[in-house]
């Protein structure tokens, strides 16, 4: 996935911002994607999935963003 990731941002058709949602083990894959590609990674939307297993440093997990959570009673 993070070779899919890095293709696709640089992409002669992208506009070089990056987003990636995923369920289930796309939601672990989206997890992961941040720690793997930093600030290249411009949003994020995991649905469930598992957390980073992989050690990282502080310096290679990108600046927070704003979160937006709902909860299933707030979507009908």
């Amino acid at each position: 996935m993070l070779n899919s990731a890095r293709h696709l941002k640089s992409h002669a058709l992208s506009n070089g911002k990056l987003g990636v949602t995923g369920f289930c083990w796309g939601g672990s894959t989206t997890n992961y994607l941040p720690t793997a590609m930093g600030a290249d990674l411009t949003a994020g939307a995991p649905y469930y999935g598992a957390a980073v297993l992989t050690p990282v440093s502080r310096d290679q997990i990108p600046e927070q963003r704003p979160v937006i959570a709902l909860k299933p009673s707030e979507l009908f």
